[in-house]
């Protein structure tokens, strides 16, 4: 270029100064374009057949650079275009020439020209590259690069997908299809050569076409499969083989095809095995499965209902099983001794796989105990008087004793149980008739599991049985010291060979006990009336009732088989009866009946004294036998005692012990006994409902029928059911009794009488 610059003298404007550019020819030479696309399509040639080629890339690339400098970019494209036509052409015949009816072939062969094909397509990129920046290259076609160029042509030419169903594609497809069917079935295939050529439909566009064939011939196996299965395995063996198909499918997605078809693959799936064989799955296995507590089918059966929609069916045959089960337990009397371990063990079971394998489903959860309030309450009042035996047989001694943490559970699951229980009001009298045998015979095997049980009720039941339970043991602390008191008196010290104590309880807060008076021998009556004396000297305005029934002694007894004597633990009774033995060789049932003052009406004298022969006489070992029966043969197993009966002491009666207890045995309950505190029990029911009406209009003034029944049934819910023909008969009385009236516009409505 030429640059001008002419001095300028003062004064004058200054100019600017203009560069201008040389004149330079910028036309190609005449022979470049078609040299240069020899060059490149010599270099084409070499790719798609795999040759090595002489020009440096950098070479070939620089042509076309400098031939879509002057305007050639359309024509290069459209050579490139014709000659990747051609090559696919190849390709094509090359398919055509191949064909086979094995699946693994079919696929590894289009894996191998797919490959290949893409290999040789970067290469021709990285040297027609420029043209992707040419936009002029491109306009007015239907691809934007040299890549969507070659995709288009391998679509259109090779799968050609909107032919008819002979075409490449459907070929493809049909084998794709057929391998994945053969994995399925458990044979082995190749992996990566199926993954090339899902990628391949992918990359082209159509997978949404293999896709709607995969999900068709999907459902149309597992259809098939499931109702094979179902037919033929059992349910355990059926959840097992759903588990894995879903983790096989899961590697599928993993392997070779997309991730977006995890979830459509698992639905169907959950369809066809779970979905449309519910009512089948549930009744067939469900008992089963839990029965034999298999945990690991369990938790499939709850993973694949939850995906299956089957929830709703399941909580409904969950509760079917958990009640025909308890039903089954408890509908039985003969089995009531056992009853309360098994429903123990029972629920402990179905809360454990409600928790872990049902994952603390709270759904569940409440078909569970809805179900055993279900059935628990076809026994009406028993289970709670089973409950409150079975704590008196745990807080007895004789029984292995539990360490406390492992006592405070036991307990805290018969509570559960136990609230399930209707009639906690006969539970009361129950419990509290054991908690006073176990205190004033002296049978309370640990003190702070008594508390323990009574910190439980307070909890469940309210503290007005709990204070009761608690001054039984104020009552037994007081006697410890009111005997400590006896004991320094002067006749407890001028008969120091006697030892004598008594508890005394007050008559409000302990069970009513029989108090019928007993014959004594006149050395007990004597320390009796001294008692008396001790007592009345604090408190005299209080008298004392005896209750015999309750009462120990220790006897020493001398045997010749024992010459220096033994001391025998026994009760009153027992007692009583070998003091008779004393001034008497034989005698009959009705003589020492008749000697103690019984009567036949007193029936639980009756039984406790049949109950003391039994553990004189019924002993396996001879020798062991403290009486002998003389008028008949003697059956062990039977344990019963005759009114007619006639006994003898056993002079040949030895122990090695020198003390020795004499246990009574756990004969068949005095059903006659329990009648009349169950009896006790209902009629008290009708005092509870009077005091709940009385409270509740004396708060509300004026009730109808229907809503003083609601809230006296949700203030005594939680003792005993409220039954309409009492509650009528407790607003019947009270009208009576002037506590309440009718309303005279509406016979149904009550008003409270201030």
């Amino acid at each position: 270029m030429i640059i001008s610059k002419k001095r300028v003298p003062k004064g004058r404007r200054k100019k600017k100064i203009s560069i201008v550019p040389f004149e330079v020819d910028q036309s190609l030479p005449s022979n470049f374009e078609e040299e240069a696309w020899n060059k490149l399509k010599h270099t084409l040639q070499c790719i798609f057949e795999k040759k090595a080629f002489p020009s440096i890339l950098e070479e070939l690339y620089n042509k076309v650079q400098i031939l879509c400098q002057h305007g050639k970019s359309a024509s290069i494209l459209k050579r490139l275009t014709f000659q990747c036509e051609d090559y696919v052409n190849n390709i094509y015949e090359s398919i055509q020439q191949s064909k086979s009816n094995d699946p693994h072939i079919v696929v590894e062969n289009i894996k191998d020209y797919w490959t290949t094909y893409l290999d040789h397509m970067i290469q021709m990129r990285n040297i027609f590259k420029v043209l992707d920046t040419d936009t002029a290259a491109f306009q007015g076609k239907r691809v934007n690069s040299l890549w969507d160029m070659a995709l288009f042509i391998y679509r259109n030419k090779i799968l050609n997908p909107e032919g008819d169903i002979n075409t490449h594609y459907a070929y493809v497809e049909k084998n794709c299809l057929e391998l994945i069917l053969l994995e399925r079935r458990g044979n082995p295939i190749d992996r990566s050569s199926l993954k090339s050529n899902v990628d391949m439909f992918i990359q082209l566009h159509l997978f949404y076409k293999f896709e709607k064939h995969l999900m068709i011939s999907t459902r149309e196996f597992h259809q098939a499969n499931a109702k094979e299965k179902i037919n033929s395995l059992p349910i355990s063996m059926y959840l097992n083989i759903c588990m894995t198909l879903i983790v096989d499918e899961e590697s599928r997605c993993i392997s070779y095809l997309p991730q977006l078809l995890r979830t459509k693959l698992k639905a169907i799936i959950y369809e066809e095995y779970i979905t449309n064989y519910i009512p089948q799955i549930l009744d067939k296995g469900l008992a089963q499965l839990i029965l034999k507590k298999n945990y690991d089918a369990l938790e499939s059966l709850y993973e694949l209902m939850k995906k299956g929609k089957g929830l709703a069916e399941f909580k409904d045959s969950l509760y079917s099983f958990v009640y025909e089960t308890g039903k089954k337990l408890i509908e039985d009397p003969s089995q009531d001794k056992s009853l309360i371990e098994n429903l123990l063990s029972f629920y402990s079971d179905i809360i454990h796989i409600q928790l872990n394998q049902f994952q603390n489903y709270s759904e569940f959860g409440s078909a569970i105990r809805e179900s055993f309030t279900a059935f628990v309450r076809t026994r009406s009042h028993i289970p709670s008087i089973l409950v409150a035996k079975y704590l008196d047989s745990k807080l007895q001694k004789g029984t292995r004793e539990l360490q406390d943490v492992e006592f405070m559970k036991l307990v805290d699951q018969v509570f559960e149980i136990f609230y399930f229980c209707p009639g906690k009001d006969v539970f009361e009298l129950f419990y509290q008739r054991g908690l006073a045998r176990r205190l004033l015979l002296k049978k309370s095997s640990n003190r702070e599991h008594e508390k323990y049980v009574i910190k439980m009720l307070r909890q469940e039941l309210g503290s007005s049985l709990a204070k009761k339970l608690e001054m039984m043991f104020k009552d037994i602390t007081t006697s410890e010291t009111l005997n400590e008191t006896f004991q320094k008196s002067e006749y407890a010290k001028e008969n120091k060979d006697i030892e004598f104590y008594a508890n005394v309880i007050s008559t409000g807060e302990w069970p009513s006990f029989v108090k019928h008076p007993l014959n004594m021998p006149p050395l007990i009556g004597n320390i009796k009336n001294a008692f008396i004396k001790v007592y009345c000297s604090t408190n005299e305005s209080r008298e004392l009732q005896w209750v015999p029934i309750l009462g120990s002694c220790v006897i020493k007894g001398l045997f010749k088989g024992n010459p220096d004597g033994i001391f025998l633990n026994t009760s009153v009774f027992q007692g009583l009866i070998l003091l008779y033995c004393n001034n008497h060789n034989t005698f009959s049932f009705n003589d020492m009946k008749k000697h103690m003052g019984i009567t036949d009406d007193q029936q639980e004298y009756v039984f406790e004294l049949k109950r003391s022969f039994v553990s004189l006489t019924h002993v396996t070992k001879a020798s062991h036998r403290m009486l002998l029966i003389t008028n008949r043969d003697m059956n062990l197993k039977a344990k019963t005692i005759n009114a007619d009966d006639c006994f003898k002491l056993n002079n040949r009666y030895s122990r090695n012990s020198t003390r020795v207890s004499l246990p009574l045995p756990q004969m068949k309950e005095n059903h006659q006994e329990s009648k009349e505190m169950e009896e006790k029990a209902l009629f008290d029911r009708k005092y509870i409902i009077q005091a709940a009406i009385v409270r509740i209009m004396k708060l509300s003034k004026v009730l109808d029928h229907r809503d003083l029944f609601v809230e006296t049934v949700s203030q005594i819910a939680g003792r005993f059911t409220v039954v309409q023909k009492v509650f009528k008969q407790a607003i019947e009385y009270l009208i009576e009794t002037s506590y309440i009236k009718r309303d005279e516009q509406n016979s149904r409505k009550y008003i409270y009488i201030s």
